[in-house]
């Protein structure tokens, strides 16, 4: 009896050991497995595994940086950061009235269909769901325009409607005119008796701008404009004479029939007589001389009726005035041109056109004009100059004329002046040389000169040996 009751206590006595060792391994594995935040998101981080003798310090959060050890548990809400590269993390409190906070993960419910609350009783970012977000993108530019539109009655007292801005257009009468239409109104103020000179002035300048293109000037002569401004040369009014005659000169640039118009309508004779009058002050003259020109170059049948108004003797009287150095110049590269357009018409071809302007120049007795009336020898008077452009345009001259003044050219006079002028440029070359331009003015005035005096070297011996 005694030893079934001693059995009976020794078992229950290992029963017992069993379970508070039981107890104990359960104790253990509970203090190491950490709290699930699955279901009320309590718990922000994981423990890590330590050993049983060793205790973890509370992670207490401060405004600076603290490394978080292993195994340490975080409060929520902290501002942690990782360094991927070595390891390591580190957390603080997050700062107030910080931007970085806007850019912190929101916490969603599991469930979609719990309300959220608002920001400012969790304290922490917006949350909001996902069909939220597209609802209130979809609707925002509606909602936008909403908010700024303003009370009808006040719009219509601020702005015009559609018809009525129209109606204020319609009334400023925008309508844009053709240069046909700008020419007549400019036209229309030069016959306007209560126009002021300056207003005409002004129409005039306006026109000379127009009748540059071809197409304008043609319609100049078709509407009759052209024959009011060639009556404006007869106006007592200095300026307006002169800007007449620009008007003309630029309608008749390379303008067949604005210069067979001219020809018609007597502006010719009318502009050599203005070129001749002593009474004309120099302003008025050189844009005679202008009108001339256009009207002359390339345009044989001018030429004809030119010589037959006596033009080249009016362009020679000028060498008789005092002070007309300007015009001078002007004469003689008039002269010039013509001369060189018929040098070039001379070229051998076959060319219908180039043939029958031939037949055209060789109407104008050329070498008895020059020579009869003393072309030559007020071309080379000219050498005097110290004008380093006069003097060019002489010996340009003087080049190209040469088969109508070869005797002239080549008298002691000349050649001295030639040489001279030679001399002179061979230095400024030079100096030009030195300074690095091989090929500057004075080299072209220098062989100019050179090959004017060659020439006449030239022909000088070929006369000597007859």
């Amino acid at each position: 009896m005694v030893l079934a009751k001693s059995q009976s206590c020794l078992a229950f006595v290992n029963q017992l050991g069993y379970v508070l060792i039981l107890l104990c391994l359960t104790r253990q594995v509970i203090s190491t497995v950490p709290a699930s935040d699955s279901d009320n998101n309590d718990a922000s981080s994981v423990a890590m595994e330590k050993d049983d003798n060793e205790q973890i310090e509370p992670f207490v959060a401060t405004n600076e940086w603290q490394e978080i050890k292993p195994g340490q548990a975080i409060p929520r809400g902290l501002h942690v950061k990782m360094d991927i590269n070595n390891g390591g993390k580190w957390a603080k409190l997050m700062d107030e009235n910080s931007d970085e906070d806007r850019n912190a993960l929101a916490q969603i419910p599991s469930n979609k269909n719990e309300e959220l609350k608002d920001s400012s009783e969790s304290g922490n970012v917006p949350k909001y769901r996902i069909d939220e977000l597209k609802k209130a993108l979809k609707n925002f530019k509606q909602e936008n325009k909403n908010s700024l539109k303003p009370d009808d009655e006040q719009a219509k007292k601020s702005f015009r409607s559609l018809d009525e801005l129209k109606e204020a257009f319609d009334q400023l009468d925008l309508q844009q005119e053709t240069d046909v239409e700008v020419m007549k109104r400019l036209v229309a103020t030069l016959t306007d008796a209560k126009s002021s000179i300056e207003a005409k002035y002004v129409a005039l300048q306006d026109l000379e701008y127009y009748v540059h293109q071809i197409d304008n000037a043609n319609d100049l002569v078709t509407f009759g404009g052209f024959d009011i401004v060639h009556n404006t040369l007869n106006d007592t009014d200095v300026t307006l004479r002169e800007e007449a005659a620009h008007v003309i000169g630029s309608a008749m640039q390379s303008n067949p029939k604005v210069q067979i118009k001219a020809i018609e309508s007597g502006v010719l004779s009318k502009l050599l007589f203005m070129l001749s009058s002593q009474h004309e002050p120099m302003t008025v003259r050189k844009k005679c001389i202008y009108a001339l020109s256009a009207m002359l170059r390339h345009f044989p049948l001018a030429q004809i009726k030119f010589a037959e108004h006596g033009g080249f003797a009016v362009l020679l009287e000028l060498f008789s005035q005092q002070n007309m150095r300007q015009l001078q110049i002007k004469a003689i590269r008039l002269l010039n041109d013509i001369t060189v357009e018929r040098n070039n018409a001379k070229a051998a071809t076959d060319d219908p056109q180039i043939v029958e302007r031939r037949k055209q120049y060789n109407r104008v007795p050329m070498q008895r004009l020059i020579n009869e009336l003393g072309w030559c020898d007020a071309i080379s008077s000219l050498l005097t100059s110290q004008s380093h452009s006069e003097r060019e345009t002489v010996l340009d001259a003087m080049k190209n004329m040469h088969g109508y003044c070869a005797s002239n050219f080549q008298t002691q006079n000349v050649t001295v002046l030639l040489k001279t002028l030679k001399e002179e440029y061979k230095q400024l070359s030079d100096e030009e040389r030195k300074e690095g331009e091989a090929d500057g003015y004075f080299k072209l005035l220098f062989d100019i000169s050179d090959s004017v005096l060659a020439t006449c070297k030239l022909n000088s011996s070929s006369k000597d040996e007859l």
